[in-house]
């Protein structure tokens, strides 16, 4: 009887140092956290993170020649936002507020580009968020109390926004604009090429 239970007592401790075991295995071992992405047909598909350096050219054309150029690069992580931004603040006046003291407004002028890259199985997709404002030569507007002119600047805006596919390393339009006031027109290029 006694030899039965000494059995049990060490069949008991064996199972419990083999149970030990795999648990610090276990832990010597963290699993690798997947990331996934749900798509519109509701099928998950699993992130890798990688790193691409994007280089956004800015075209400016007038009558069909092109007339300005510039270049812009960053890189960013997949699915990681990432900025550009280039420009002054400008001010726009002197303006009078309440007490009769006088205060500067300032406007952003030059280009604000903000993007997201996204690596998925079916290539690369891109989130571009594009503006480019100036403040050109003020023009002469009569002010509603009186007839007295005064010199009031004018803000040119061009802005976009949209997702498209990209093929790395081959340089893809992402947009092109018209500006309404004048027959300029702007053509938005990036070439992704993956650094990781």
């Amino acid at each position: 009887m006694r030899r039965r239970v000494m059995t049990g007592v060490t069949l008991v401790l064996l199972v419990c140092l083999a149970l030990l075991a795999q648990s610090g295995r276990a832990q010597e071992e963290p699993s690798k956290p997947e990331q996934k992405a749900v798509t519109t047909s509701g099928q998950a598909q699993t992130r890798s993170f990688s790193v691409y350096r994007l280089e956004f050219v800015v075209r400016e054309l007038e009558d069909g020649k092109r007339i300005n150029s510039r270049s812009y690069s960053l890189c960013a992580g997949n699915h990681e936002r990432a900025m550009v931004r280039v420009g002054s603040l400008v001010p726009t006046g002197p303006f009078e507020s309440e007490g009769g003291a006088k205060r500067i407004q300032y406007q952003n002028s030059g280009i604000s580009i903000d993007f997201t890259p996204g690596e998925w199985e079916n290539g690369l997709s891109l989130y571009t968020s594009f503006e480019s404002s100036n403040v050109v030569a003020p023009e002469r507007r009569t002010e509603e109390r009186g007839s007295t002119p005064s010199l009031a600047p004018v803000i040119r805006q061009v802005r976009f926004s949209g997702t498209s596919l990209v093929t790395p390393g081959k340089p893809t339009v992402i947009g092109a604009v018209d500006d309404v006031t004048t027959n300029r027109r702007y053509e938005i290029e990036v070439t992704a090429t993956k650094v990781k």
